[in-house]
Order: structure tokens, then C-alpha cells, then sequence
């Protein structure tokens, strides 16, 4: 179980500067009051593949995940644009 978690963390690294690039691809498409909900969505569509590789995650977690890739791609897309604005 320490071995998968591990997995788990190491591979929401891996994802969250994906799910950032993807959302920023998104956002021209997109109104701008929808970027943080598309963030989310990609967020979950990318811990669903994920654990495809990974195995072993129920869908509470793939969701739950994706939930935090969402988040952590919405703030780290915001920070770095008041940062550079």
C-alpha cells in the first residue's frame, strides 16, 4: 500500500504541469469564468489515465485526485499570471 501511494504522489507531480499546460490551451477557447471548472475537468481525465497506468485506485481517489490536480493546476496558473502581470 506505501509502495502505490508513493506511485500515486509521485505520478500527481508528474501530472500537474499537464493538467496546467492543457488548461492553459483551454482558456482561449473558453469564457473565463469556465477556466477554473475545464482545470477541474482535465484535472479528473488525467488522474482517470493515470491510474490506468498506476492500477489499484478506486474511483473515489481518481476523483478525489483530479480534484487536486484541478486545484493545484488553477492556482499555479493564477499565481504565475499575477506574478508575471
Amino acid at each position: 500500500m506505501e509502495a502505490n501511494l508513493t506511485a500515486v504522489l509521485g505520478a500527481f507531480l508528474v501530472l500537474t504541469p499537464i493538467v496546467v499546460g492543457l488548461t492553459s490551451v483551454v482558456k482561449p477557447l473558453v469564457n473565463e469564468k469556465l477556466v477554473p471548472l475545464s482545470a477541474l475537468i482535465i484535472g479528473v481525465v488525467i488522474a482517470y489515465l493515470g491510474s490506468l497506468l498506476v492500477g489499484g485506485i478506486g474511483w473515489s481517489g481518481i476523483v478525489l485526485g483530479g480534484l487536486v490536480l484541478g486545484l493545484s493546476a488553477s492556482g499555479l496558473y493564477s499565481g504565475a499570471k499575477a506574478t508575471v502581470a
